[in-house]
């Protein structure tokens, strides 16, 4: 599976924009050798840009303390990292508990390369419900220079005919159509704490 780069706060914006009408699944795929640092960057940024309440929860043992530390994650967003790549049988668990996991705010799992391929090997039907909203994390040698950020922002006004002004104007009123191109103008532009 080719996944596309993106950073923390650009992937965290994505998560903003569509966290408003729905939380759902989302994987980020890093080669970190420290999750749980990355998990506590990651909740940071979602309460920083969207003001969403999340907090990092570590995968358990098993399966079904697994299901229960994510059901105490109550109104917040869960950030789950921790998982062993040798332990299949936790996806295989959660593949057949996923609709238990349904309840929870919004879930984003922090995957290695390795577990990326457990979740789409031993969790099919919860590999599908993550769908394409998975990303891997840049590792800042894909960051924009100042010449590719002024071609995205000139293909982003020609295809949705605003000015800068116009998508920050339009977002300090609330006003902002909940797309995701939107909230990358914002970013590209400075302005990511505007996101809603």
């Amino acid at each position: 599976m080719q996944l596309t780069a993106i950073d923390l706060a650009e992937f965290a914006a994505r998560v903003a924009v569509h966290s408003a009408t729905n939380g759902g699944l989302w994987g980020l795929v890093t080669a970190t050798a420290n999750p749980a640092e990355l998990a506590h960057e990651l909740t940071e940024e979602l309460s920083y840009i969207a003001g969403i309440p999340a907090r990092p929860l570590r995968i358990a043992d098993t399966v079904e303390a697994t299901v229960q530390t994510l059901l105490g994650a109550g109104d917040d967003w869960a950030v789950v990292f921790g998982f062993s790549p040798s332990n299949t049988a936790i996806w295989s668990g959660l593949d057949q508990l996923r609709n238990n996991l349904q309840g929870i705010a919004g879930l984003v799992l922090i995957l290695s390369p390795t577990d990326l391929y457990n979740l789409q090997v031993h969790a099919p039907n919860l590999s599908s419900w993550l769908g394409g909203r998975v990303w891997r994390l840049s590792d800042g040698s894909a960051e924009l220079s100042p010449g590719e950020v002024e071609q995205r922002l000139i293909a982003l006004r020609a295809a949705f005919g605003k000015t800068d002004a116009e998508v920050v104007a339009d977002a300090r009123r609330g006003e902002l159509p909940a797309e995701p191109e939107y909230a990358e103008w914002l970013i590209l532009l400075g302005q990511g704490g505007l996101i809603t």
